[in-house]
């Protein structure tokens, strides 16, 4: 994306019209709203997000040596005369796990190539190792990986596969060995879920870049029925079976991966067996078209900022942003969050699409600076900044600058300065954002 690029909303693209053409004129405005919200995450934010994560794990000595298990569906027995199919072995007779499919090409793939790359890099992790080379490395944490906790069904039944296994249970009996989960995104329901029911997790144990809400944190109780209305609607009329039609056990997530649609999704986005229906991202084919998509500008500021009420035509968000670079953006738009009484770091990483590892750095520079408090309210100089940067969007000025007499670091003094750095929170983040 190149600085000051113009948003492209997805319901402005060609597949996002041929979409939005199908439902009734009546309903067209609330069918934007619901595809111009998908997160649509690109494989490059995807990879980062677990690498950086999977750095921290491996930043504590004590986790290492570890082992990296894509996440895939158990596999279980074929046997008619039994209701209940058990699983088979996650380990074969000769040790070696259990590999998903060839069939599986959404995020088995990926994740297996992730994984496997990774543990090439790094001389302390390992990938799908066998019993035997478990005990012979000395493994201490065991790291399930996945892309999205949603319902939290996946992660939670193939950690429990792995410790079915009677020598794992013992050394995790033992306190040798320990399972952490990692994926890109969770929701609070997978979160529940998988705490709830699988007592060898804990809290701590989830890793994870983006925490999501049940559709979008932000939106209005009205525009959350509106949109769940018009899901069941479009969802009976065109036979979508009502498992599916606020995504599987109605988690209503809105993320999209560019390797795959998760079935958490409203139906009407990917469900596609009717032809008379054509979702916008057909499930079960690689969706080329979010590759295109994730090349437009997704931090769309200006939509955060109408999100966060400051929908005003006194504002020229164009001309605001034209010369400033993303880290000095976001960190305008971490404090106008604050402003409005979002101070939980996962509700901001969801409004902002941004992992939380960032929106941490966000909040560190803002106590470095003496914006906020470390308990996340706005101090004096904090507030100042903020009432000086909505003064100067009203006023437009071409060289918009806060006024010297509020305190914080020279290299700061001024939106254009911030502007003309080079240095990124995305790249370290040093003194400046």
């Amino acid at each position: 994306m190149e600085e000051g690029e113009k948003t492209m909303l997805i319901s402005e693209t060609d597949i996002g019209r041929r979409y939005i053409d199908q439902f009734n004129k009546k309903d067209q405005e609330i069918a934007k709203k619901l595809i111009d919200n998908l997160i649509i995450i690109s494989e490059k934010e995807f990879l980062d997000g677990l690498t950086e994560q999977l750095d921290k794990i491996r930043d504590n000595t004590e986790n290492l040596p570890i082992v990296l298990y894509p996440a895939f569906e158990t596999k279980k027995e074929k046997k008619k005369e039994t209701k209940k199919k058990k699983n088979i072995p996650f380990f074969q007779d000769d040790g070696n796990p259990q590999m998903p499919s060839p069939q599986h090409v959404g995020s088995e793939g990926i994740l297996q190539k992730f994984c496997r790359d990774y543990s090439k890099s790094h001389s302390d992790i390992f990938f799908n190792l066998s019993l035997n080379k478990l005990r012979k490395r000395k493994i201490k944490t065991i790291v399930c990986v996945d892309d999205i906790i949603a319902s939290g069904n996946r992660m939670k039944e193939f950690i429990e596969w792995i410790y079915e296994n009677k020598t794992i249970k013992s050394w995790h009996s033992f306190k040798w060995i320990k399972f952490l989960s990692l994926t890109y995104g969770v929701t609070e329901r997978g979160l529940k879920n998988i705490l709830k029911h699988l007592n060898i997790i804990k809290d701590e144990q989830i890793k994870f870049n983006l925490k999501l809400d049940s559709g979008r944190s932000f939106w209005s109780s009205k525009d959350r029925d509106e949109i769940k209305e018009l899901c069941y609607n479009y969802g009976d009329r065109y036979k979508i079976p009502e498992n599916w039609i606020l995504g599987f056990n109605k988690t209503f997530s809105i993320i999209i991966f560019p390797h795959s649609v998760p079935n958490t999704t409203p139906g009407i986005i990917w469900w596609g067996n009717n032809q008379r229906w054509k979702p916008l991202f057909p499930r079960n084919v690689f969706p080329t078209q979010i590759i295109d998509l994730t090349k437009l500008n997704l931090y769309k500021e200006e939509d955060f900022l109408k999100k966060l009420g400051l929908d005003n035509n006194t504002f020229n968000f164009d001309d605001f942003f034209r010369n400033l670079k993303n880290d000095s953006k976001r960190l305008f738009l971490f404090l106008l969050c604050l402003s409005k009484k979002k101070r939980k770091l996962s509700i901001i990483s969801e409004i902002m699409e941004l992992p939380i590892t960032y929106v941490e750095k966000l909040r560190d520079k803002c106590i470095e600076y003496h914006w906020i408090t470390t308990e996340l309210i706005l101090t004096k100089q904090g507030r100042n900044v903020l009432k000086s940067i909505k003064k100067y969007m009203k006023n437009l000025q071409e060289n918009i600058c806060i006024k010297e007499e509020f305190y914080y670091p020279i290299s700061l003094r001024g939106l254009t300065a911030l502007s003309s750095k080079s240095t990124s929170l995305e790249n370290g983040g040093s003194n400046d954002c």
